[in-house]
This record gives structure tokens, sequence and C-alpha cells, in this order.
């Protein structure tokens, strides 16, 4: 695929010499705030932030909702919510009565889905997010090895507000509460409160399943929702060393593609 080599571009660019530990942004024309931080790369992996937290309700619903989107935008003045691609209403309640609004975690959208999101998020933003590919992901994971979090034995069934359980990097949820969308194809990692804790490393890939929209009664399926996937939600990556505005456009035109 083209954005994949676009991507090799992104990934490996240079280090800058110095970054901030925690990346703090707001989304413009709302209060709501969101943090990233800082991961120091290798030899094969640039510099990068990643969310600290999952992608939360809150914040995915600005996106989702047009209603709730406003003109303010930091990269463009003539940002306009109607001239935004948006997933279509879901025809039921995605999340399952599991909890929304307060630090829940959005959930049940594809991996299109989270990356519009990512996408709307630069427009409103001026910043380039994405998803974190595998090994991105992966290279984070294994800096906090323990698997503690939400997984079948004692979530109750059901995913939890985001961060209650202590981190020693300050990267919360990683295991467990609800799998994350890479930007690897159809490639999720972390497990969530469905999954047994003994079958979840840092190195576990969680393939899509078809059964994740098993009651989708469209043909073909949404290319927004799973309607039997509300333990799906992801996690946002920005690189240190930012593209141009034009790279970032081509990087998303080409994935949509």
């Amino acid at each position: 695929m083209k954005y994949l080599l676009i991507i090799v571009a992104l990934v490996f660019m240079g280090c800058t010499l110095w970054a901030q530990d925690v990346l703090k942004d707001t989304i413009p024309g709302s209060e709501v705030t969101f943090e990233l931080k800082l991961i120091e790369g290798n030899d094969s992996i640039a510099d990068f932030y990643i969310g600290t937290h999952e992608v939360t309700y809150d914040m995915f619903a600005l996106f989702k909702r047009k209603e709730f989107d406003t003109p303010e935008s930091d990269l463009d003045d003539d940002y306009s919510p109607d001239a935004i691609t948006r997933p279509t209403p879901p025809y039921e309640d995605m999340t399952w009565g599991m909890g929304t609004e307060g630090g829940f975690p959005a959930v049940s959208m594809t991996q299109k889905a989270a990356m519009r999101y990512c996408e709307w998020l630069y427009q409103k933003t001026g910043r380039f997010y994405r998803l974190p590919t595998a090994r991105e992901w992966t290279y984070v994971a294994k800096k906090q090895p323990s698997t503690k979090g939400w997984f079948y034995e004692n979530s109750g069934d059901k995913y939890h507000q985001t961060g209650t359980f202590q981190s020693d990097v300050d990267i919360y949820d990683l295991y467990g509460n609800v799998m994350e969308w890479t930007l690897d194809k159809r490639v999720l990692k972390g497990g969530s409160y469905i999954d047994n804790e003994s079958d979840i490393t840092a190195d576990t890939n969680i393939k899509y399943d078809r059964k994740w929209q098993q009651r989708d009664p469209q043909i073909p399926k949404s290319i927004w929702w799973l309607t039997d996937g509300p333990f799906v939600g992801f996690r946002l990556h920005s690189p240190v060393e930012q593209p141009t505005n034009e790279e970032v456009e081509s990087f998303f035109k080409a994935y949509f593609e």
C-alpha cells in the first residue's frame, strides 16, 4: 500500500536534540485536554510521543457528533465542521451501557474510524497524530512488562475508566481494559477485559475478527463501527520530529485510498 511508503519516511525521521517529557494538547473549541508521553527511540525507531491514556469517549465524541464540533482550529482558519468526514450515527449503543463521559475509553470503532479521528485531530490542532505501529506499541509495552490491568479475571465483564491502575511509566492501560488498534493492517495490541491475563504479553498480536460485526445488518458491513466490539479502542501516537503539512496530507490521502 502506498501509505506504507510514507510511513517509512515519517517513522524513521531523525530525532530532535530536545523534546518535552510530556506533550499536553487541548482540542480547540473545547475544554477537552489530553497528554502524550515522550518515548526515546533506538537505532530503528525515532523518538515519539504516545498517549498516556486510551482515547476517551469525551475526546472521540467531539469528532463523532458534528453538533459537538466547533469552527475553531489551530491549523485552518477556514475549518468547517460540515466539511469533515465523520462516522455514520450508530443505530444502537456501541458501548453496551458500560460507560461514556468522565474518562471511559472510546470503543467499537473500526481501524479506519480511528485513523479518521487522527486526521480530524490534526485538522483541529495542527499536530500530526496517528495510530502507533505494532512495533512501536510493543517497544513501549516492554518498558512496562507487568500485565496488571482489567482482564477477564477482575473486570466484571466490562471496561473501566482509563488510568485506574498505577503505572511505573505513567502510561496507563497498555494491558487490558480495551485492546488497541495499531497502524499495521488489522492488528490490535494489549488485550482487553474479555481476555485472560495469562494470554497477553507485549508481543501478542490480535487480528481483527469478522465476528466483531456479527450483528451489523448492513451489506457490506459498516466501515465505521464494530457492533460486537465494545472491547476495541485505540491510543494516539505523534512523532517528535513533525512532518510538513504537505507530508501529513499525503500520508492520510494515501492511507484512505
